[in-house]
């Protein structure tokens, strides 16, 4: 009698470690699977970061702004491209052109820009397009590209 009793207790302590031995091999698969997708969530997270990132897309959009501005317009004031007048730029080469505020970047060419204003002013990424501004620096030989731009950024990011 005692030889079954014995037998049993052993049977289930052996059903009891198998047991015991997949549900810790269970355990390892789901902490696995938690781990694998916290990962992908990680990684997914900072490529939406790097490539919706508005004020990247906002500094993106006034350095174009800024260069068509002055190779368009800037460029045109002084006269020909093939003879400007290089006197009227000398004047500013340390002191700067005035300075350009967002806005005039946006209205100049009839309104050509104006639908850049969205990167400018949306729920994430806020500029004041009357206070965000770029000053010039021509340099010498005064050509189209010659010049140094300095952006005075008045912008909040939500």
């Amino acid at each position: 009698m005692k030889k079954k009793k014995q037998k049993k207790r052993q049977s289930f302590s052996l059903k009891k470690g198998r047991l015991l031995k997949q549900a810790l091999s269970l355990s390892k698969k789901t902490c696995l699977i938690i781990i694998f997708v916290a990962t992908l969530l990680v990684v997914g997270s900072l490529i939406l970061a790097f490539f919706f990132n508005p004020q990247r897309m906002a500094e993106q959009k006034l350095e174009y702004l800024t260069k068509v501005y002055y190779e368009d317009y800037y460029q045109k004031l002084i006269g020909d491209l093939d003879n400007p007048d290089l006197s009227t730029l000398e004047e500013y080469s340390e002191t700067g052109l005035p300075s350009v505020n967002l806005r005039q970047l946006l209205s100049f060419d009839n309104g050509r820009y104006a639908n850049f204003e969205r990167y400018f002013t949306n729920e994430k990424y806020l500029c004041d397009i009357s206070k965000t501004s770029v000053k010039y620096y021509p340099f010498s030989p005064y050509g189209a590209n010659d010049y140094e731009v300095t952006y005075n950024y008045a912008c909040t990011k939500e």
